[in-house]
């Protein structure tokens, strides 16, 4: 395994990906493959594993062993929102098909009056189902406006 395209052996030179994480890339016969450091620091002293590397400190850059554990993809997501590293409420849920202002309308329809099938009528409205009005109208989802 080479540290360059030439052939070349030399340092290695960590990289930031797109999501923060660092990097390295290593080439063999013309190919190259990018690895994250995370993963080679826990697999040589921890032993390769298909599950996630969590950031203890939520730190993308700090990876010193100590800072570092496995867990499973659920486990990661919530360390994730409970460090605040994530916002999954409102829009910036990644199942969110409401904006907060149809949110806000929604809520203002559904206020001071009940009418037969206004939820089945709003759901349609806004291509969604009837229970995703009835669970913004009891505070189950969209409890935050």
């Amino acid at each position: 395994m080479n540290f360059n395209r030439t052939g070349e052996r030399g340092k290695l030179k960590p990289l930031n990906d797109t999501n923060g994480y660092e990097y390295v890339s290593l080439w063999e016969n013309g190919k190259q493959k990018n690895i994250s450091i995370h993963r080679i620091v826990m697999s040589c002293f921890r032993g390769k594993s298909k599950l996630h590397v969590n950031h203890k400190d939520g730190n993308k850059q700090n990876n010193f062993l100590s800072n570092l554990e496995y867990c499973t993809a659920k486990e990661n997501t919530q360390h994730a929102i409970k460090m605040g590293l994530v916002n999954n409420k409102g829009e910036k849920s990644v199942r969110s098909k409401l904006t907060k202002r149809q949110v806000i309308d929604i809520k203002f329809q559904l206020k001071n009056k009940y009418i037969y099938g206004i939820l089945t009528r709003l759901a349609k409205k806004y291509e969604v189902t009837p229970t995703a009005i009835k669970d913004i109208k009891t505070g189950r989802t969209w409890n935050h406006i």
